[in-house]
């Protein structure tokens, strides 16, 4: 359930608040937005000023990520909506599941039903699907409600791709596109298409899954996952991707910091002994 919690006021030098107006205290921090940045402490998500007051708060994992500005959060009567960044509610709590936005519009479910809205909660086309996935280089994969037959809508409902792929039972028979091709089912069979509905890859595979850097991996039949290239052809072994090793970011002039996020609004988001809290950046 959602609950507003108290602010703690605690006493520190005046030295400290001017180089930490927001003590280190907190899990996670984001940067500030109209004044609100959201943060989290334990069980909680909370949204506080600049001086660190709690202006709203609620259970953690009631809310999802935050994308497109938007997240969505699950209310007391099981009902979804969405909060913005500032943690007021920016779309009417209506919906039985709401997923994140992508490119500017989340998939959602009513009556048993799915369809898509945009950031004013409105729908773009009329709930009619079975299933939704999220869009994925501009196209969503789709089940019909009637034939439960997969296809690809694009953002704004118009079929591209015929809904002529199998209903698997344990999963998805069309896939997210990635790299260009995603995977569909044909007669329990695995290949891949490309954003025309061209079949570049035949459906010859019990399992197909997503491509990622030129190479996807598969299941013929074996216990034994195989590489594919994006022609078909199995490779031994592919290139390793060189990935440089993800480093925190730090600001020198903040020696006492382990790591940083974006500044915004004359304060930035600062980790100190494993705690989030704010420094001042003006």
């Amino acid at each position: 359930m959602i609950s507003l919690l108290l602010v703690v006021v605690s006493l520190v030098p005046v030295a400290a608040q001017k180089k930490w107006p927001i003590k280190p205290t907190y899990d996670d921090a984001s940067a500030f937005t109209n004044g609100v940045a959201h943060v989290t402490l334990r069980d909680s998500l909370l949204f506080i000023d600049k001086t660190g007051k709690i202006l709203r708060g609620y259970r953690k994992n009631d809310v999802g990520r935050f994308s497109d500005g938007l997240a969505a959060i699950k209310m007391p009567d099981s009902k979804y909506g969405y909060l913005d960044l500032t943690g007021q509610l920016a779309i009417k709590p209506r919906f039985s599941y709401a997923h994140d936005f992508v490119d500017g519009v989340a998939t959602v479910v009513d009556k048993n039903l799915m369809g898509l809205i945009d950031k004013t909660g409105a729908y773009v086309f009329p709930l009619k699907y079975f299933s939704l996935l999220d869009v994925s280089e501009g196209l969503i994969a789709a089940q019909s409600a009637t034939t439960k037959k997969w296809g690809y809508i694009d953002k704004t409902g118009k079929e591209v791709i015929p809904f002529l792929y199998d209903n698997l039972k344990n999963a998805p028979g069309a896939e997210p596109f990635s790299d260009g091709l995603a995977a569909v089912y044909l007669h329990d069979k695995a290949g891949y298409i490309d954003k025309t509905g061209k079949t570049v890859i035949p459906h010859t595979f019990n399992q197909g899954n997503p491509f990622e850097g030129g190479y996807a991996t598969v299941y013929d039949g074996s216990s034994t996952p195989k590489t594919i290239d994006k022609t078909g052809k199995f490779v031994t072994s592919p290139p390793a991707a060189d990935k440089p090793a993800s480093q925190p970011k730090t600001d020198p002039r903040f020696p006492g910091a382990q790591e940083v996020g974006e500044a915004s609004e004359g304060l930035m988001p600062a980790k100190r002994n494993g705690k989030w809290g704010y420094v001042s950046v003006e």
